[in-house]
């Protein structure tokens, strides 16, 4: 289910394979602000994995994560 129009930073990309590593939104938020990396709030990885699982028509955290994986996205 690949989403062509689907445009990520690096930062982005990060988040997401963290996320697939099994980290909490806030161990990512702290990890990105202690390498002073892009967005690093809470509310920013909650409104990107929530506009992902909308693209994707993903209903959960892992679902999407498998998606991602299949396109290519996260490694």
């Amino acid at each position: 289910m690949s989403n062509t129009n689907l445009v990520l930073t690096k930062t982005d990309k990060k988040i997401l394979n963290m996320m697939s590593k099994g980290m909490l939104y806030n161990e990512i938020s702290k990890k990105l602000a202690a390498d002073s990396k892009g967005p690093n709030s809470n509310s920013y990885i909650e409104k990107l994995i929530k506009k992902l699982k909308k693209n994707y028509k993903a209903k959960t955290s892992f679902q999407l994560a498998i998606l991602l994986y299949a396109d290519g996205v996260i490694d």
